[in-house]
């Protein structure tokens, strides 16, 4: 199973496969407290837990989160760099968004040698998601097939300035709230296996 904002019935239902948590820096101090609980039983739910966190355990250990949880997700931690680390691989993830894109339904599209240079040139502050909202703004308000260098300079400003995830309301929709960035540099993904 996949999810945002983990439940009990989303656990039991992920029981002998795999769930993975978008964000686990997210869970309510409620929603921490059941999940550790239950992957604390082995023996009840053969359960893979994969999780996602803009930041490192430690630093979740530090702002309140559940010691218990953290410990578990802690057992293997695989951290991701940011794509200010990732400089060289920007055209080649650019154009494979694309063709996601492309092949979900959305309009082909591809991206001028300017474009490829703007979008390697900007100094992405966060993860591959970051590459990914500027490429889905493009696409859906790009007016040619091949975006410009000029719409790829005028979207990676939007994003820019757009504020980060962390600082929104929680009243917020959520549609408002995915046009915005995660502040962060880094990811980390966090896999236990509780067998």
């Amino acid at each position: 199973g996949w999810l945002g904002q983990p439940g009990v019935q989303d656990a039991q239902a992920a029981a002998a496969g795999v769930l993975f948590i978008e964000d686990v820096a997210r869970l309510s101090a409620n929603q921490q407290k059941h999940l550790a609980f239950l992957i604390a039983q082995p023996e009840r739910l053969k359960l893979r837990v994969v999780s996602f966190s803009s930041a490192g355990l430690r630093k979740l250990a530090e702002s309140g989160f559940d010691p218990a949880l953290a410990s578990r997700l802690g057992e293997v931690v695989l951290p991701l760099p940011g794509l200010r680390e990732l400089v060289e691989d920007i055209p080649d993830l650019s154009r494979a968004l694309l063709e996601q894109q492309a092949a979900a339904g959305g309009a082909p599209r591809r991206l001028s040698g300017e474009a490829l240079e703007v979008l390697a040139g900007h100094d992405w502050p966060g993860p591959l998601e970051d590459l990914a909202a500027v490429l889905r703004s493009l696409c859906a308000t790009a007016v040619a097939e091949e975006i410009s260098g000029a719409d790829a300079r005028e979207a990676v400003k939007e994003f820019s300035e757009a504020p980060p995830f962390s600082e929104l309301p929680l009243d917020l929709p959520l549609r408002d709230r995915k046009s915005t960035r995660l502040n962060s540099s880094h990811g980390y993904i966090s896999y236990a296996v509780f067998c």
